[in-house]
């Protein structure tokens, strides 16, 4: 991670990986709360991940908790209000 005021820089200095250590790729991040949450490609694993933090310094690995349908690669979080999500029909098997 690296921050900035501003969108184009200039960044300060970048931190250690949040990610563990693994080939992460596709980061996605939301903010729950007062947590964030980083949603990532573990591609050489074949499985995604997810880290949390509330302060954005300490990052806590919970992978292990994550359920996701198979085959899931890159991606993005966004808030969607429940009604348009009830509307949403959900089809397995690839579709």
């Amino acid at each position: 991670m690296a921050f900035s005021e501003r969108a184009d820089g200039p960044y300060g200095p970048a931190s250690a990986p949040i990610t563990g250590d693994y080939w992460a790729e596709g980061p996605s991040a939301i903010r729950i709360g007062d947590t964030w949450f980083v949603y990532f490609d573990k591609y050489q694993l074949g499985r995604y991940g997810v880290v949390t933090s509330t302060d954005m310094v300490r990052w806590k690995d919970r992978s292990d908790e994550l359920n996701l349908p198979a085959g899931v690669r890159h991606g993005t979080a966004f808030r969607v209000e429940k009604r348009i999500l009830d509307g949403v029909s959900v089809r397995g098997g690839g579709q």
